[in-house]
Parts: structure tokens; sequence; C-alpha cells
């Protein structure tokens, strides 16, 4: 089964996502910060990652321009999640290089099938998952 990398400092939000992804067979690594998450993605390479947007030392846009800047992390699905949904956020989210962005108001099964999804474990997504990766390689 896949390996998820979690970013996030609540360490409630932490355990509940962990909880959630391992009872749906992922393996799962957590990190309280962007500085640990990199040197996570340093020695091990996860199938997704899921950060969060405010956190200290490194916001979660900062964590996804340094990953992205690392060699084969260009187009490793990443996933900003936040309690704030405005417009601009969303934005600025894929733009430093995140594959999607979601609110932290989706329920744990919500967030197992965002995971499935961006995995091409969603049948019903696997050709749009090709094509996203298809399009990313030629960028």
């Amino acid at each position: 089964m896949a390996h998820i990398l979690i970013v996030d400092d609540d360490r409630d939000i932490l355990r509940l996502m962990e909880f959630s992804l391992k009872r749906a067979g992922y393996e799962v690594t957590v990190a309280s910060n962007g500085p640990q998450g990199l040197e996570i993605v340093s020695t091990i390479t996860p199938d997704l990652i899921i950060a969060d947007i405010m956190m200290p030392e490194m916001t979660g846009y900062e964590f996804t321009r340094r990953l992205r800047e690392m060699p084969g992390m260009e187009s490793l699905p990443l996933i900003i999640y936040s309690a704030r949904f405005q417009p601009i956020d969303k934005q600025t989210a894929l733009d430093a290089g995140a594959t999607e962005y979601m609110p932290k108001t989706l329920t744990p099964t919500e967030i197992v099938s965002q995971v499935k999804k961006l995995l091409g474990e969603d049948p019903t997504c696997k050709q749009s998952l090709a094509a996203h990766r298809l399009f990313l390689a030629q960028c």
C-alpha cells in the first residue's frame, strides 16, 4: 500500500489523519513542521504528502516550494489543506506547486477519498490522473 507523509503542527489533526489513513490501509509518517517534513523526504520517498498551510518555522506554501526544488519531487502528489478556504489561498497553494487544495472541514472518509483519487486508486479518476501526470511531464 502507498506511503503517505502528513505535515502539520496540530497534534490532534495529525493523530486523526494518521488513524484514518492507516485504517484505510496506508503506511503513514508524520512531521510536526516543514523542516522536519523536508528532512523525512530526503530519506524516504512517500507516494503522497498532505501538508497544512499555517505552521511555525515554515508555511505549507514554502514547504511545497522547497519540496518541488528537490530532485524527483517535481510531480509527487501533494495536498495542501487548511482551515482557511478563500480562493486566494487555493490559488497560492496551486501556484506553489500543490496538486490539490482541500479544507480541514472534510471528514476522514472524504480525506481518504481524495488520497485515493490522487494516487490513482479510484477507478473513475485513473484517466484524469494519467492526463495530469502527462501534462506535468511536458511542463
